[in-house]
């Protein structure tokens, strides 16, 4: 459990505990697959941020670092960063954590196309996100169409545009489609502050020429 809170969850499996191993083994598998909220864990994982930014840093470090603590913090079952492509008409997967995280990856890529509206392409071109609900807000429904439902699924999800100073450059994502379990007022705001926490961190970087 220690080793765990402090994001060493791989190391956590060999470690050898007492009782069915199989049993415990399948525990570990299912806690780590859909965390729960941890408050401190957010702190931790904040903290550590400050720090890397007072030493040295790059994007792929910054995101990483947030992307945990959306995950294991904010109590995720998936978290993920895209980035548009050089000409700006296509959104890519960059990293990605949970269960499915390296499939997820692998599918979550999306082109622009004028005639097929896009939620991903809307929050990048608005600088603004949200929480995507489409059975309590039909308004989504026209910006989800089969390509993204076919990647994501249809349950509620956050998202939140990446930026660098004043211009978007990907996405954040998280979801719990994989649990079922609810998104809640709170885990959207805690979402929301690691979101800008990252803007704020690759803003710095690209201030300093990191």
């Amino acid at each position: 459990e220690i080793a765990g809170f402090f994001g060493a969850a791989a190391a956590a499996k060999l470690i050898p505990v007492p009782g069915d191993q199989a049993e415990v083994e399948e525990a570990e598998i299912k806690a780590d697959s859909h965390p729960e909220p941890d408050g401190m864990l957010q702190l931790k994982i904040l903290r550590e941020l400050s720090q890397m930014l007072d030493t040295s840093a790059d994007l792929n470090l910054v995101m990483e670092l947030v992307l945990e603590g959306i995950y294991r913090g904010v109590g995720m079952d998936r978290a993920l960063f895209a980035l548009l492509t050089p000409d700006r008409k296509g959104l890519r997967a960059k990293y990605a954590l949970g269960e499915d995280g390296e499939s997820f990856s692998q599918r979550f890529h999306f082109t622009q196309h004028p005639q097929q509206p896009n939620i991903f392409f809307q929050v990048l071109e608005r600088g603004a996100g949200g929480w995507v609900d489409n059975h309590r807000q039909p308004q989504y429904a026209p910006l989800l169409p089969a390509s993204v439902t076919a990647v994501i699924g249809r349950s509620p999800f956050f998202v939140a545009p990446l930026r660098i100073n004043d211009r978007t450059i990907g996405i954040i994502y998280a979801d719990r489609a994989l649990s079922g379990r609810d998104l809640d007022e709170d885990s959207f705001e805690n979402f929301q502050h690691f979101a800008k926490q990252a803007s704020m961190g690759l803003s710095f970087i690209a201030k300093n020429g990191r």
